[in-house]
This record gives C-alpha cells, sequence and structure tokens, in this order.
C-alpha cells in the first residue's frame, strides 16, 4: 500500500511539474487578477481561494441562475468530485457524496451550520431553502473532521444564503410535461440597519412513471441586522415533502410512500473587538418521516420517526503578526422517537483548534485539530496540517494530511425489518486522507488539479454475504483504501472568442477506484461509486438578452452501464421579464444511479419569471 501511495505522489508531482510556464510563470499585464476578492469559508477562519490549500469548487450565484438545474441536487451534479444519486426529480431525494464516501460521510452545512440528519443520511439533503435564497454553494473535497467534526469525513457542502441587504422582488412560475409545475415568490426587503428575505415555493408533477409523483413546499425567511462592531442574524425554514417512493428501498415493493417534513431555527452573530472575532451559532433542525410499505395498505409496515437535531457553538478567532488562530467549542444534542428504531438520544462536545501561518518564504501553513467526545464513546483527538507554496502571484501547490470519523446513524444502528437488519454495536467509521494538488487563478482563466489517497477503517455499509440472503446487514467492513483525483480548467472566452460561439466554457473529469482489503461480500453503498465524471458546461450569447448554457456529464459508475446526459437551458430577458425554456436529459437516455431505479427520460419545462 505504501508503495502505490508514493507512485501516486511521485506521478503528480511530475504531472504538475510539467505544467507550462505560461502558467505558473510570468502573468500577461493584460489580465487583471481577481483571486484575492474571492475569499472562502473551508475553514473556520475565512481564506483567499488563492491561499486555499485543498481542492475546492464554488457554485456561484450567476453559475445558479445560468444553470438548467432547478434544484440543490441537480446543481451539485455539475460539481466535479461529487456524486449525486437520485431515487426520483425534483429533489424529492438524493443521496449526495463526495470522492467515493458514502452519502453519509458528507457533511451539509447552512451558512457553516450543521444540517445532516442523525435518523438517516437519506434525509441530509431535505433543505429548507429555495433556490432563490441562495447567494452560493462552496464544496470542500476531501475530510474536514477536524474542522467541522462527525461525519465531514468525505466532503463538506456549504450553501450560503442572500443577506437580503439591497430590495428585490422576484416571481416565477413554470410547467411542463408528466404534469409538472412550480411556483415562486422571493422578497428582499431591508429596513434601516435591517436585511429581510422571504420565499416560498411550490412543485408539483404526477410522477413520470408509476408512483413517482410528488408534491413539495418550502417556505425559508431570514432577518440580519448590522452594527458596527459586527453583525447578527437568524433563519427559519420548512419543506414539506410528500412522494411515491417507487422501489425507493427494495425493488420488492414498488408501491411504497413517504411524507417528510423539515423544519430549521438557525442564528449567529458576530462581535469584533480589537484583534478578536467572536462568533456564536446554534441551530435547531427537527425531521418527521412517515414511510410505508404499501400505500394501498396504509396499516401494514409503517414507520414513523421523529429526529430533533440541536447543535451551539461558540467561536474566537485571534489574528496576530504570525498569523491566525481559532478555537471553537463545540456541542451537539440528537433524539429520534421512532415507531420502528425506538426511543434513542446521543450528545457529542468538541473542542477545535485552527492556525494560519502568514506567508513565510512563500510556504503558508494550516494546521487543524479536534478533539471530541460521543456518549458513551472515550475523547479522541484529530489532527490535520496543509502546507501550500505560491508559485506566482495567483497559483499555489499544495499538500496536505487529515484523520476524520463518522458516527453511524440511528438506522445504521436500530432500523429493524425483513430485508434490513441494523446494529447496535457498529463503530465510528475512521480514515486518513493523503492529498496533492494545484491551482491557478487568473480572470478569465482557472485550473486546478488534485490526487488524494483515502485509507478507510471500520467503514459502515448495508451489505450481503451472498446474491441469495434477504436481508441487507448493517456492519464495519475491513478497511477500504480509496485513490482518486479531479482536474478541470474554466475558462470565460468572450474575451477572445465571439459570444454566440461561447461565453464561458469549463471542463472537468474526476478518477476513483476503490479496493477492500480483504473480505468478499456485496456492498449496497461504500462500493457503489462513479469509476470516471466528465462534466462540460457551456455558455452561449446569440444576440443581446438571449442566452443558452448547456450541461454535459458523462459518468461510468462501477458495476453499472455508462451514461452521457445532456441539459440545456434557453432564456431571454426582456427588461425585467426572464422567458425560459428548459429540457434535461435532452436525447432521452436510459439511465440510473440506482440500481432498478430508472430515472426520468427528456422532460421539458418552460416558464416565465419577474425580477422588480
Amino acid at each position: 500500500m505504501m508503495m502505490r501511495r508514493y507512485d501516486l505522489f511521485v506521478a503528480i508531482v511530475l504531472f504538475l511539474s510539467l505544467f507550462p510556464s505560461g502558467l505558473f510563470g510570468q502573468e500577461s499585464s493584460e489580465m487583471t487578477y481577481l483571486a484575492d476578492e474571492v475569499v472562502v469559508s473551508a475553514g473556520r477562519i475565512p481564506i483567499t481561494i488563492k491561499d486555499l490549500p485543498r481542492s475546492y469548487s464554488i457554485i456561484t450565484h450567476e453559475d445558479i441562475e445560468n444553470s438548467p438545474a432547478d434544484n440543490v441536487q441537480d446543481l451539485l451534479a455539475s460539481v466535479p468530485g461529487v456524486d449525486v444519486k437520485k431515487r426520483g426529480p425534483e429533489a424529492v431525494q438524493a443521496d449526495v457524496s463526495i470522492r467515493g464516501g458514502s452519502y453519509e460521510q458528507t457533511l451539509i452545512l447552512l451558512d457553516g451550520m450543521k444540517l445532516s440528519d442523525a435518523q438517516t443520511g437519506h434525509h441530509n439533503m431535505n433543505l429548507p431553502v429555495n433556490m432563490e435564497d441562495i447567494e452560493k454553494i462552496e464544496v470542500l473535497n476531501g475530510q474536514a473532521s477536524t474542522i467541522y467534526g462527525a461525519n465531514a469525513l468525505a466532503g463538506v457542502i456549504n450553501i450560503i444564503t442572500k443577506k437580503g441587504s439591497s430590495q428585490h422582488y422576484n416571481f416565477s412560475t413554470e410547467g411542463g410535461q408528466n404534469g409538472y409545475y412550480r411556483a415562486g415568490l422571493g422578497l428582499q426587503i431591508p429596513v434601516d440597519d435591517f436585511s429581510n428575505t422571504l420565499s416560498i415555493s411550490k412543485t408539483k408533477s404526477d410522477g413520470y412513471r408509476h408512483n413517482t409523483d410528488f408534491d413539495n413546499l418550502t417556505v425559508s425567511a431570514k432577518s440580519g441586522y448590522e452594527y458596527s462592531s459586527g453583525n447578527a442574524s437568524v433563519m427559519f425554514g420548512y419543506t414539506d415533502k410528500k412522494f411515491g417512493a417507487n422501489s425507493f428501498y427494495s425493488s420488492l415493493y414498488p408501491d411504497q410512500w413517504e411524507h417528510t417534513k423539515t423544519f430549521l431555527l438557525s442564528g449567529s452573530a458576530s462581535y469584533n473587538v480589537k484583534n478578536f472575532r467572536f462568533i456564536p451559532k446554534f441551530s435547531w433542525r427537527q425531521n418527521t418521516d412517515h414511510f410505508m410499505l404499501n400505500y394501498a395498505d396504509p396499516f401494514h409496515a409503517v414507520n414513523d420517526h421523529l429526529t430533533n437535531s440541536y447543535n451551539g457553538e461558540f467561536q474566537t478567532i485571534m489574528t496576530s503578526n504570525i498569523g491566525s488562530v481559532s478555537l471553537t467549542g463545540q456541542y451537539g444534542f440528537d433524539k429520534v422517537n421512532s415507531s420502528n428504531l425506538g426511543n434513542h438520544d446521543r450528545n457529542n462536545i468538541g473542542i477545535a483548534a485552527e492556525f494560519i501561518s502568514l506567508p513565510f518564504y512563500k510556504i503558508k501553513a494550516v494546521i487543524n485539530g479536534l478533539t471530541y467526545k460521543y456518549t458513551d464513546q472515550s475523547w479522541q483527538f484529530l489532527p490535520s496540517v496543509s502546507l501550500s507554496y505560491a508559485v506566482s502571484e495567483n497559483s499555489n501547490v499544495y499538500v496536505s494530511y487529515g484523520k476524520a470519523y463518522r458516527v453511524p446513524t440511528f438506522t445504521d444502528l436500530y432500523y429493524q425489518t425483513k430485508t434490513q437488519h441494523g446494529n447496535s454495536l457498529l463503530r465510528p467509521e475512521h480514515a486518513e486522507t493523503w492529498e496533492l494538488g494545484g491551482n491557478l487563478h487568473q480572470s478569465i482563466f482557472i485550473f486546478n488539479a488534485s490526487a488524494f489517497v483515502r485509507e478507510g477503517t471500520d467503514l459502515i455499509d448495508w451489505i450481503k454475504y451472498t446474491p441469495l440472503d434477504v436481508a441487507w446487514n448493517a456492519a464495519n467492513l475491513t478497511n477500504i483504501t480509496t485513490l482518486g483525483g479531479e482536474t478541470g480548467v474554466t475558462v470565460s472566452t468572450s474575451e477572445f472568442m465571439p459570444e454566440y460561439i461561447t461565453k464561458k466554457f469549463s471542463i472537468h473529469y474526476a478518477y476513483l477506484d476503490s479496493k477492500l482489503s480483504s473480505g468478499s461480500f456485496i456492498s449496497k453503498y461504500v462500493l457503489d461509486h462513479l469509476r470516471h465524471q466528465l462534466i462540460t458546461e457551456i455558455s452561449q450569447s446569440f444576440i443581446p438578452g438571449f442566452s443558452a448554457n448547456w450541461l454535459f456529464r458523462y459518468e461510468a459508475r462501477v458495476n453499472q452501464k455508462a451514461y452521457f446526459i445532456t441539459d440545456i437551458k434557453l432564456a431571454y430577458k426582456l427588461q425585467n421579464f426572464t422567458i425560459n425554456a428548459s429540457a434535461e436529459n435532452l436525447f432521452n437516455i436510459p439511465y440510473q444511479d440506482m440500481s432498478g431505479l430508472p430515472l426520468p427520460g427528456r422532460w421539458i419545462k418552460t416558464g416565465v419569471a419577474y425580477n422588480l
């Protein structure tokens, strides 16, 4: 194993050393560099993207407006290294994972606060926000447990909402095939030093095949206050989803049906005193899940789950002449009341530290450490360190190492049916990750490349030992080694090419290979990942006000047939109105993310939006 890791890193070092001198050498004086202006929250201390020693992706507000996607799950499908395994369309339910990790190894954040569901990771993407609320989405590839705690084993997705500091009104409506319609309302109304946002959306469809209908409602509101030494905000969100779950959890039952409701209340503040910044945060997330194995027999095999998660933290950031230091105290409490799982609760406490040094001979260090304790577990310590070297003003190469962990969900521990057996003796899973890469950020050109090795121990999966087994069993696996990497280029081609040909172009590729150290069994989740992922996006502008945005995805999943999906969105802006038409899976390609769950063919939608 050590030789495989060494060979991989040597290959990447050679690859980086062969970059054209124009990329990492002297920059053109005609270009305006904007990298210093882009600040990301990959860690506890904000850092400019040109200094970030990690693999990272940002979905900007402009990307969201231009994308053919109309929900967060489909947006994330355009990010390299992110695997979105949908059970149904339009954000009904999807498992989102990063770099071949399980969906429960990906931590979901909303404005920096945890949203991951303690009952089951299948509900992690029950997001009580609308597309109109989102300013940008930051995706951190690789471990971040030393920063955010449990479940950030493979990566982090941070959804950052708008502040609502400028007055804005939006109304949109859309209709399409399969009895689809969507209506949305968004308001931004600042009052003195207060910013306020409100959004409401309703989405409904008859379904694209038997028992795939859905009816979703989402309401979100946020208020913020700016004062001389900082700011404060509070957010409320609610989403209600009713949907046919044809074969979602077992192909033996095509008439499964589910109804979930998610409520969120969160708040944060910041207060600055000289070289110190104090940031308290809290959140309360409640998720209810009503599941029927057969909607025609509502009194048979019905599960009701109520999960409450409370999280609080207090962070202090200090800046000095040697760098910045952050200390964060974290506390969390999860409780489930369930007709199947029983009644259980657990708490966790942790202290996280981060240090970012000032550059020393173009070298910058980012050091993290987390000590934590869960109910009935001993204290543990997780370290990570990243070193970056500034090759030029707007490019760097980096190397990083870190440990991460995930605790089992209540479903992993206690769920019991004829076809699924939980395991109350499950241990937390752990991983160590090594990464090497480089980034280049210029005004019209962005390039990145990275390679990583992750060694996971005691990974949790649902398995069968033979194809004849009836039930899936939750178990801690032996070691799994994952090798992989991502590379990509984004170019603003309008600087040197007519916009009707292409205004913006990007192409990204990700590769993964996971090997089980020992044992032989059928994996339901852990070993079912994308081997190859190729994503291309093209933006065009034919005449003033008219645009076309294309998304091409080639995905080759382990043990499944590869597929190539094309999505397109056409839009025409006329004063305050925007008329749009989109086609998902334009060429009607049969495909599925999960075995036995075919996804929609061509789905055409048209709509109009009014912005003031």
